[in-house]
């Protein structure tokens, strides 16, 4: 059979493993590929990554009204563009939505057309699902952020990405709560401008269903308006209201927030967040054992990371009575956990099918009780642990039969005989020790990558929905 006789079905599935530039080769072939190679179901999953201060992709028309701008061609040439020509041109933007185009990436940014900018490719992509604003220039300043989102209806946008931007404030986030009645998905890392104030307005996103404000300015009183808690003042009492307010809500990233303690958890696990199954509280010092004892509450929790946040030994006699929904728990970077603090595996956690347990002071004896009591686990991370041994792997190859991926890296103890006798009695993927000196290409080109256990590891439907 000719190449070119193949049917179009078959050649889309080839095509699919291809990446944008290979693909984009592909259909320079013949018409026919052509056809197949821009096929929307390709191109679905495509980032569309733009930059708007790109001169050689602006329409190049002159007019003496206008005002001087350099050239990219010849930074000598002045070039005198106008506001209305000094803009992308619409068949840019087009051309992403036939593609099947949807997500877009949007950097560097002119303060002066930005509103132009953004009114092209909310009219010229109307199914728009994704976008970031990764703006590098300082220029960008919010008040033009929030003229643009004001005098804009994003209303199929589901996920915004305005992270390390710094003109993120209260009116920026009023704006994005009117104009995206639909967001699901609001990501503000690293904007430290973001304050208890931008919480406030959160509040009436009714859709938001993921909001990762990380290493932001909040505050314990930020969570207590984000979980629903009013304060009302009643002469020298203050008394907390429930409002209910982002019912929707199921994943908070509150990681690295110096000012919150735990205060704010309680307001969480006493709130109105009665969807959250994904909470991230790592490296908050001030989430003690109370704090986490206030999570209790959250029935519907079944992911919790709490790296290097300062809890207690105690942590899992905290969570044993309440972790009965746990599915995936991260507690990495904590001298304090110990194989006593293992012993309460047993009262709970009958759900837990991924634990973390990196850079801990668990033995072989903690290695021992987690297998014990908890024959579920696909997942398991103990890397980063000294005091580990070629014995901790022979047990876990004996009892963890349903383990898919186990991950062992610099643990110092373990040697390339325990790896190699770990390999050959089981089929989970070993991520081995690279203090051992047993890292290399010949291993990963080995057929235990080949086998079916990376591939059941990737699509269980389960294991990936938990993963964060």
């Amino acid at each position: 059979m000719h190449i070119l006789h193949i049917p179009s079905e078959i050649l889309t599935e080839v095509f699919s493993y291809l990446d944008e530039r290979s693909r984009v080769s592909a259909a320079l072939v013949c018409k026919l590929w052509k056809e197949i190679a821009y096929t929307k179901k390709l191109w679905k999953k495509t980032v569309a990554k733009v930059k708007l201060d790109s001169f050689s992709t602006y329409i190049k028309h002159t007019n003496i009204n206008g005002f001087t701008a350099t050239s990219k061609k010849s930074k000598k040439r002045k070039v005198t563009y106008t506001s209305e020509e000094f803009v992308w041109p619409e068949s840019f933007f087009a051309l992403l939505n036939e593609r099947g185009i949807s997500k877009v990436v949007l950097s560097s940014a002119r303060n002066l057309f930005l509103e132009q900018d953004l009114k092209n490719l909310n009219s010229n992509i109307p199914d728009l699902k994704y976008l970031k604003l990764a703006f590098e220039s300082h220029k960008i300043t919010s008040r033009t952020v929030s003229h643009c989102f004001e005098n804009i209806q994003f209303l199929q946008l589901k996920s915004l990405d305005l992270s390390f931007n710094k003109f993120i404030n209260q009116r920026v986030i009023r704006a994005i709560a009117v104009s995206m009645p639909n967001l699901e998905s609001l990501n503000l890392q690293s904007c430290l401008s973001v304050t208890d104030d931008c919480l406030e307005q959160m509040t009436i996103m009714a859709s938001l269903k993921h909001l990762n404000i990380s290493n932001t300015e909040i505050t314990d009183f930020g969570l207590a308006i984000l979980s629903g808690m009013k304060m009302v003042n009643t002469g020298d009492i203050v008394k907390r209201i429930k409002c209910i307010l982002l019912t929707n809500l199921r994943t908070l990233n509150i990681e690295n927030c110096q000012d919150l303690t735990w205060v704010g958890l309680r307001y969480i696990g006493e709130g109105t967040l009665v969807s959250l199954e994904t909470l991230v509280i790592s490296q908050i010092l001030g989430c003690e054992g109370f704090g986490i004892e206030c999570l209790s509450s959250l029935n519907s929790l079944k992911c919790l990371s709490a790296v290097a946040a300062g809890l207690p030994d105690n942590v899992f006699e905290i969570l044993a009575d309440s972790g009965s929904n746990l599915e995936n728990l991260s507690l990495s970077f904590h001298s304090s956990i110990n194989d006593r603090s293992l012993e309460f595996l047993s009262r709970g956690f009958q759900n837990l099918i991924l634990m973390r347990l990196r850079s801990t002071s668990i033995t072989d004896i903690g290695v021992d009780l987690i297998c014990a009591n908890l024959p579920q686990l696909l997942f398991l991370d103990i890397s980063y642990n000294c005091y580990i041994t070629d014995r901790a792997l022979r047990v876990i190859g004996e009892k963890l039969s349903r383990l898919l991926v186990l991950n062992i890296e610099y643990c110092e103890r373990v040697t390339s005989k325990g790896v190699s006798h770990f390999i050959s009695t089981s089929s989970c993927v070993l991520i081995p020790s690279q203090a051992s000196n047993i890292l290399n290409m010949q291993f990963y080109q080995s057929d235990i990558l080949r086998n079916g256990a990376i591939k059941k590891w990737m699509t269980a439907r389960k294991l990936r929905s938990l993963c964060c």
